[in-house]
């Protein structure tokens, strides 16, 4: 399942000014130091961006304080919940039709209920779930979702560890850890984002 294209089309305005005001705070990275040059990049130096601001996630309230862009206080909220991040490697255990099931590869059996952005997490992938993959699972309006700069590992999983993940995410089903939004500080309603004009056209396959 996809988050409503207006709220992508958001995510897709503010991320790429984020990462590249981030990259440039940095000194540069991976010869990203801006926003023009984080949407030139190429897939990979996108991920080399977003991994080393995961080091750094102190510089989303300079983000936030400067507003380089001038984002409305809504996004630039959004963009301090980001501080919540969850990242590393993950089994895309299963696709179902309200969400994609990503399970946590070690400690407690945790499974994260993702949605993508322009792009089913599962047409992204290699093969059929489960599927592991490096990713970043980010806070977006009472929901999670993925910025689409998954790396897949193109490896067929044997049928004893397909059996395993699917007694996983049965164990976390039962013990209440399908994790569906990462920001304790969201609740009540559903803000709402109004819309504002792009800047700029959309930037990821996700």
């Amino acid at each position: 399942m996809l988050i409503p294209s207006d709220q992508a089309a958001l995510f897709h305005e503010i991320y790429p000014s984020l990462l590249g005001f981030i990259a440039g705070k940095l000194g540069g990275v991976a010869g990203v130091s801006d926003r023009a040059g984080f949407t030139a990049a190429s897939f990979e130096k996108m991920a080399a961006v977003r991994n080393a601001i995961l080091d750094h996630l102190p510089l989303l309230d300079d983000y936030a304080a400067q507003n380089p862009d001038g984002f409305g206080l809504d996004l630039l909220r959004q963009v301090k919940a980001w501080k919540h991040v969850v990242h590393g490697r993950f089994i895309v255990e299963r696709d179902l039709k309200s969400h994609t099931v990503f399970l946590s590869s070690d400690g407690p059996a945790k499974a994260y209920a993702v949605l993508g952005l322009t792009t089913e997490i599962v047409h992204m992938l290699p093969l059929a779930p489960p599927v592991m993959v490096d990713a970043v699972l980010l806070p977006w309006r009472h929901q999670i979702i993925c910025d689409g700069l998954i790396s897949a590992f193109n490896v067929v999983l044997g049928a004893g560890l397909r059996r395993s993940f699917r007694e996983q995410y049965k164990e976390a089903k039962v013990s209440g850890q399908v994790i569906s939004c990462l920001d304790p500080d969201e609740r009540g309603p559903v803000p709402t984002l109004g819309p504002r004009q792009l800047k700029g056209p959309r930037l990821f396959v996700s």
